[in-house]
C-alpha cells in the first residue's frame, strides 16, 4: 500500500517554489515601448539627396528602427501641427505627412506639456535653430538626423553696377 505524502510537507514544498519564483523576479511580456514620432516637416526637409526627400529618407529610417525595436503603439506628430496626431507610418500617413510638408513652420509643444509616460523620438535635419533649441529642452530619446554632408553653394556678396554704355 502506497503512503501519501505528509501535508505539511506539500505545503512547505509549494510555499519554496512561489519564494522561488518571486525572487526570480518573473515579468510578463509587454506590447512594446509607447513612441511617439515627432517628425521636422520644415521646408527644409523636402531638400533632395541622393534622389529622395530628406523627410522620405526620415520615414523609412523611423520604421526600420520602429520595427526593429518592436515598437507597437506608434503615434506620429509634425511639428507644424503638433496636436494633431497620426497612428503610425503606414502609406497613408507617409503621404500625408509628406503632402503637409513645407506649408507652415513649426509650432513646436512645450516641452514641460509633453506626455511623459511615452518615450519620445524626433526625425529632423537639423536645419532650423528653433527645433534644435526645442530638441535640448524637450524629454526625447532618440534623433534620427537625416541631413547630407554636402558642398552647398551660396551668394555671400553681390555687387551690382551700371556698365558703361547704359544710360543713366
Amino acid at each position: 500500500e502506497r503512503r501519501r505524502a505528509d501535508p505539511a510537507w506539500i505545503r512547505r514544498a509549494v510555499i519554496a517554489a512561489l519564494l522561488s519564483l518571486a525572487l526570480a523576479g518573473p515579468t510578463l511580456p509587454r506590447g512594446g515601448e509607447r513612441v511617439t514620432l515627432w517628425v521636422d516637416d520644415s521646408l527644409s526637409m523636402r531638400t533632395v539627396q541622393s534622389g529622395r526627400t530628406r523627410l522620405e529618407r526620415g520615414l523609412d529610417l523611423a520604421a526600420t528602427a520602429l520595427r526593429a525595436a518592436g515598437v507597437r503603439d506608434v503615434e506620429t506628430r509634425v511639428l507644424s501641427s503638433p496636436m494633431r496626431v497620426g497612428t503610425g507610418l503606414g502609406p497613408s500617413d507617409r503621404g500625408t505627412i509628406a503632402s503637409q510638408a513645407g506649408r507652415h513652420e513649426p509650432r513646436l509643444p512645450d516641452p514641460a506639456q509633453i506626455d511623459r509616460s511615452r518615450s519620445h523620438w524626433l526625425l529632423t535635419d537639423g536645419a532650423d535653430a528653433n527645433v534644435n533649441a526645442w530638441l535640448a529642452a524637450a524629454p526625447v530619446a532618440r534623433v534620427f538626423q537625416v541631413a547630407d554632408d554636402s558642398r552647398n553653394v551660396g551668394i555671400a556678396r553681390l555687387s551690382v553696377r551700371p556698365q558703361p554704355a547704359d544710360a543713366t
